[in-house]
């Protein structure tokens, strides 16, 4: 996704199970991200409104980039502390200076498995988990669901894989990028203990707020 302005990482995942990783622009990753997915900012609006439901204290946003989703979090929950995993070193730059009069740990590492212990009061995300292929979804989905407390929220939008009826695509790099359908993300997610609720969807896009 967001295949302008990126520089190619090569990492030891490289392969069949794991997919080397674009880097981002972080002075143009705003600009791209907003034309090739128009409801980048509605999507942002519903997590950080699904996540704050009932106050939230502690958050973890998983691959973080320039920190958005964390900023509208923030919005709402000034108090609340966030903990940003983002693998990327300029965008991890960018993140030590937006959130320096803020209560936060900034983790530079890969979010599939770099994030701190919980519990959390909720975990975000936006297009991150289609990086990951089939089964490291589910993975993930049970590590987050370990980290959350009892009632905890896993908030995250993304992409999906759909049939030819769909009239607009997001942009997807099939090297790198691995959307699943929504019924295997939801049937993974149900299986690691989540009540699932697909709350928002739009041609190839999902926003899904899950309780543990």
């Amino acid at each position: 996704m967001n295949r302008a302005g990126k520089e190619r990482v090569v990492r030891k995942s490289d392969g069949p199970d794991g997919g080397g990783q674009y880097h981002f622009d972080p002075g143009t990753y705003l600009q791209n991200i907003r034309k090739e997915v128009p409801e980048y900012d509605e999507m942002q609006d519903i997590i950080a409104g699904i996540a704050t439901q009932g106050g939230v204290k502690r958050f973890l946003d998983l691959g973080a980039g320039t920190g958005e989703t964390a900023l509208r979090i923030l919005e709402k929950a000034p108090h609340a502390e966030a903990f940003l995993v983002e693998e990327q070193e300029s965008m991890v730059a960018i993140l030590r200076e937006r959130f320096s009069g803020f209560k936060t740990v900034i983790s530079q590492s890969d979010f599939e498995f770099g994030f701190a212990e919980g519990p959390f009061c909720a975990a975000v995300s936006l297009f991150a988990v289609h990086h990951l292929k089939g089964a490291k979804k589910k993975a993930l989905f049970q590590r987050i669901h370990t980290a959350l407390k009892p009632n905890g929220l896993w908030v995250f939008g993304d992409v999906y894989r759909t049939d030819s009826s769909v009239e607009r695509r997001t942009p997807v790099d099939p090297v790198y990028d691995f959307p699943g359908t929504m019924q295997e993300v939801e049937a993974w997610l149900m299986e690691v203990g989540f009540d699932v609720n697909a709350v928002w969807c739009k041609r190839d896009l999902a926003v899904y707020g899950c309780r543990k």
